[in-house]
């Protein structure tokens, strides 16, 4: 099992994902979002580009993905496999 995640965009964290799910390329869980600057920024880069990069959690290497819709009580994340 995978523990809660904090998601980031630009540096700072936006959310959390609980009970995560990894699943082929896609990374999804329940939705916590952290209100302020960096998510209002996230949420309308995904709402008028229609995809926006994060960062899950703090791992070496980082787990980053892009996000393709907006958040409701679910992130869904396609994410970018380490090489």
């Amino acid at each position: 099992m995978i523990p809660d995640l904090e998601v980031f965009f630009e540096g700072l964290v936006i959310g959390r994902v609980s009970s995560p799910t990894l699943d082929n390329f896609n990374f999804y869980g329940r939705w916590s979002p952290a209100p302020g600057p960096a998510l209002t920024r996230f949420l309308a880069l995904v709402e008028n580009d229609g995809e926006a990069s994060v960062v899950l959690g703090r791992g070496d290497p980082p787990l980053t993905g892009i996000v393709e819709s907006v958040p409701n009580r679910e992130l869904d994340v396609r994410v970018n496999l380490p090489k």
